[in-house]
Parts: structure tokens; C-alpha cells; sequence
């Protein structure tokens, strides 16, 4: 799915730029004393693009699961606010300070451990889709496979031959999806029944075993 690979691109391209922020503008801001003017050349693209990548990470995250979407937003937030904190600070005349301040360093490091959250809610969503959603696409598949296949130029038998499979192939899954919701309707019935003999034995298990006692002699 082409959702998938390009929510897996924007993680792996998420964490190599958190480890180079992580390397480059913290570590090098706190060990070497960088000048505020170095670390704004430094951050001003790499935070814009954390930022950027962010979002995109997050629309992709709530189309594979909207079911989810308190918890995409919350996350997404916890790392771009702080990014925008950051950005804000760095922004402001800080007097006669040549160094960046300890403060708008932390809130870049929030952001970067943030991200950490962000990765592992978007690896999560990526090997479980929302089902409905995963339906959706596969049937927009098979449709863009029949669109794909009225303009190839083919032998009619051929083309008369995949059309069949992928008839078969959504007919099969559309008889397993109902089959599906079949047997869970038979479940739950089941588990109604089970109730039901469970309220009937409760009160009757003594008076039925004093029917089946003979009277003394």
C-alpha cells in the first residue's frame, strides 16, 4: 500500500534528522558553547523540516487509523509545539548573551525525546491499520487493477482471464467477510444462550435435586 511506504520513508527520515538535531545543535550547543548565531544558521532548516515531517507523519497516521485521532494529535503537538517554543526563543534579543540559553535548548531537547513517542505511535499504526480503512484500499486497488487493465493492449483472452481472477479474488473475500460476521453473530448468540441457561441452573440446582430424592420410609 502506498500509504505505508510512505509513512515508513517519513519515520526512517523522522529519526536520522532527531539523531543529527540530537548531535549537531544540542550536544554541540552544550559541549562547545556554540554562539547563539551558529545554532540559528543551524536549527532554522533542520527544525522546519523535523516540523514539516511532523505533520506529514501525522495526516498519514490519521487517514491508516482515524480511530486514533486524539492520541496522532496529542503526540504530534508534544514534539511541534515545543519546536515552535524553540524557534521563539532563539528569535528573541537575549541582551548581551552570546550563547544560546539553557532554557530554549530544553524545550528543543522536549521536542526531540517527543519525537521518540511519535515514531513508535506511527511503527504501531503502520503494521495495524485501521481494518475499515485497509478494506477500502484494497478494493480501490482492484478497481485502479480493472481501470489499468481496459487500457493495456493484450490478447482479449487474456484480459478476459485476469478479469475473472480479480472477480473470483473480491468475490472470495467478500464471501470471507461474511462469513466472518456470520460466525460472530452465532458467537454472541451463543453467549446469550450460555447467560440464560447460567440464570435458569442458578435457582433450580436444589430444588431439582430434592425432586430426585426419594421420600424416607
Amino acid at each position: 500500500m502506498m500509504i505505508h511506504d510512505e509513512l515508513n520513508s517519513q519515520i526512517e527520515s523522522f529519526e536520522k534528522l532527531a539523531q543529527r538535531i540530537t548531535l549537531e545543535i544540542i550536544e554541540n550547543a552544550v559541549l562547545q558553547k556554540a554562539s547563539l548565531s551558529e545554532v540559528k544558521s543551524r536549527a532554522k532548516a533542520s527544525v522546519n523540516e523535523l516540523k514539516d515531517l511532523a505533520y506529514r507523519m501525522k495526516e498519514n497516521m490519521l487517514i491508516l487509523k482515524p480511530e486514533k485521532h486524539l492520541t496522532i494529535v496529542r503526540v504530534y503537538r508534544s514534539v511541534v509545539e515545543p519546536l515552535d517554543e524553540f524557534r521563539e526563543t532563539i528569535s528573541k534579543k537575549m541582551g548581551e548573551a552570546s550563547s544560546i540559553s539553557r532554557e530554549a535548548l530544553e524545550k528543543l531537547r522536549r521536542a526531540v525525546i517527543n519525537g521518540s513517542e511519535l515514531i513508535l505511535l506511527a511503527k504501531n499504526i503502520v503494521a495495524e491499520p485501521s481494518r475499515s480503512l485497509v478494506e477500502i484500499m484494497r478494493l480501490k486497488e482492484i478497481a485502479e487493477a480493472k481501470e489499468y487493465i481496459s487500457t493495456v493492449s493484450a490478447p482479449e483472452a487474456l484480459l478476459t482471464r485476469i478479469r475473472s481472477v480479480l472477480d473470483e479474488v473480491e468475490n472470495l473475500e467478500s464471501s470471507i467477510s461474511n462469513l466472518q460476521s456470520k460466525l460472530e453473530g452465532i458467537r454472541i448468540k451463543v453467549d446469550r444462550i450460555k447467560d440464560k441457561l447460567k440464570k435458569i441452573r442458578g435457582p433450580s440446582e436444589t430444588p431439582l435435586k430434592n425432586l430426585n430424592t426419594e421420600p424416607p420410609v
